[in-house]
């Protein structure tokens, strides 16, 4: 039996050797891929390349080695942290009439990258009409702010998928809010982003919190 359990877990070894290195071909193939579209100053194709990677981590690594590749990164402006959650279940939390627990299960959080977070905040506003209430969480002044919020998704489809919702309020169709409890806690998405912005050499930028930053940190 003892055997049996040992042969297993070396087939099982070699088995995710045999993945990783898979993995490693493809992601070496994509940068070769990637290097010849920037030679020929094609961003979208190089940008599809990074894309094409089927490993998110590897997917990852090809992002932060390519800087460049965004266009529209490289000039001030905000990666921000947003969680909706219905209005009865808000108004429930703050009447303690449902636990801390329960309130985080209803939680989906949303990360997203705008030129002025104060703009952002008016137009969600309009989707607040919708039975759904927005908690400002935190934002941070950043010029590689698509890049990190591109790696951070990355990391969370790793572990779930995200929600496209219509909105009767914006009248916009809602994208990439994630389940809180699904993608981790606040305070390992708060990690992270800290942990990238070092990976781009943006070091100082500062977590900055919103009024609603107290609710759930």
């Amino acid at each position: 039996m003892a055997r049996t359990s040992a042969l297993r877990r070396r087939a099982g070894a070699a088995s995710a050797s045999a993945s990783a290195s898979a993995s490693c071909r493809l992601c070496r193939a994509a940068q070769q891929q990637i290097d010849v579209h920037l030679v020929n100053g094609d961003r979208p194709r190089a940008l599809r390349a990074v894309a094409r990677c089927p490993n998110p981590r590897h997917q990852s690594k090809l992002h932060l080695r390519n800087r460049g590749l965004y266009a529209r990164d490289g000039v001030p402006g905000h990666l921000y942290c947003c969680a909706a959650v219905p209005t009865t279940t808000y108004n429930a939390f703050t009447t303690n009439a449902i636990s801390p627990s329960q309130f985080r299960s209803a939680l989906r959080v949303k990360l997203g990258v705008a030129e002025d977070v104060s703009a952002r905040r008016k137009g969600y506003a309009k989707c607040d009409s919708n039975g759904q209430t927005h908690l400002w969480l935190f934002f941070v002044d950043t010029q590689q702010r698509y890049r990190i919020e591109r790696l951070m998704q990355l990391n969370f489809l790793c572990r779930a998928r995200h929600s496209i919702e219509d909105c009767s309020g914006c009248h916009k169709r809602h994208r990439e809010y994630w389940r809180l409890l699904l993608v981790g806690s606040l305070q390992r998405i708060r990690a992270r982003v800290i942990a990238l912005l070092a990976r781009i050499r943006e070091p100082g930028a500062q977590i900055i919190p919103l009024e609603d930053y107290h609710l759930l940190f």
